[in-house]
């Protein structure tokens, strides 16, 4: 009778044992698989955002340089406005192509239109980028090609106020609440596989001292 029971302890150790495993394993797959993932797909948006951020600092600088040029003149000063014109021309069609690099990302469909979007991590991704793009694409990037057109012409100071303060800076991305958008999801499903991995342990440890006080009376 005592070997008895002593076989069924063991049968039910190796039970918990299973179960722990089962609990590690199912663990593992609900939680550190998809934050790997996770983390993958929004390091790509991030760096994305932080692309597009760029180029309309670089965008700003040049806009600067030709207003400089254009206001002091100095030598050689037709050559050097050319040149960053046509700099300018080539960052239009970089930051486009980097808008639509980040719309594949958040699986964004143009033309875009402005809509409140809940707060989930691509609609709230996407709220941000699309209101970026819309006034990148309906009034910084038409105030540019004009101004790259019809440089001589644009009052000079107006132009460096317009496109620095209301239309360059209408458009950066906050790349603060991304990564906080970001951090809040990895604290989270780290938080959910330490929480549920703790849970099966203990229950797994509650069911084994059971079962061996059930099997020793």
């Amino acid at each position: 009778m005592k070997k008895l029971n002593n076989n069924r302890i063991i049968t039910a150790g190796i039970a918990a044992i299973i179960l722990w495993i089962i609990t590690a394993a199912a663990t593992f797959d609900r939680t550190f698989v998809p934050l790997k993932s996770y983390i993958g797909e929004n390091s790509k948006i991030i760096l994305e955002v932080s692309v597009i951020n760029d180029d309309l600092t670089r965008t700003g600088t040049l806009v600067k340089r030709v207003v400089f040029y254009e206001t002091y003149k100095p030598f050689n000063y037709k050559n050097k406005v050319k040149k960053n014109l046509e700099k300018l021309s080539f960052q239009i069609k970089k930051t486009d192509k980097d808008y639509s690099k980040l719309f594949v990302l958040l699986n964004i469909k143009t033309p875009v239109k402005l809509k409140k979007s809940s707060l989930s991590n691509a609609k709230y991704f996407s709220e941000y980028a699309v209101k970026s793009y819309y006034h990148w694409e309906y009034v910084s990037k038409p105030i540019i090609k004009r101004f790259v057109k019809y440089t001589g012409f644009v009052p000079l100071k107006l132009s460096e106020r317009m496109f620095l303060e209301y239309t360059l800076d209408k458009s950066v991305l906050p790349t603060y609440a991304f990564i906080r958008k970001i951090s809040a999801g990895f604290v989270y499903l780290v938080r959910f596989a330490a929480y549920a991995f703790i849970f099966g342990t203990f229950v797994i440890i509650l069911l084994g001292i059971l079962i061996i006080f059930y099997l020793n009376k």
